[in-house]
């Protein structure tokens, strides 16, 4: 096993979680872990959440957000 190697499955040990989902708010120790999340159903039903969440958020409901869309 190189060093290389080494230092990478040791630090599986350490419990560290660089990697964080920010929507999901849940880390993972590799970068590939996370590529692998943003995929998932649960990741993608939180983003389409917060999307939600932030247009509700600025004041405006969806539908005045529909109105505007066609001139209603």
């Amino acid at each position: 096993m190189t060093k290389s190697c080494l230092n990478k499955h040791e630090f599986l040990h350490t419990g560290e979680r660089p990697y964080r989902c920010e929507i999901c708010n849940v880390g993972f120790p590799r970068k590939t872990n996370l590529k692998i999340h943003y995929r998932s159903k649960q990741h993608q039903t939180n983003a389409a959440n917060a999307v939600l969440d932030d247009a509700s958020s600025d004041g405006e409901t969806e539908t005045d957000s529909i109105s505007k869309d066609f001139d209603v």
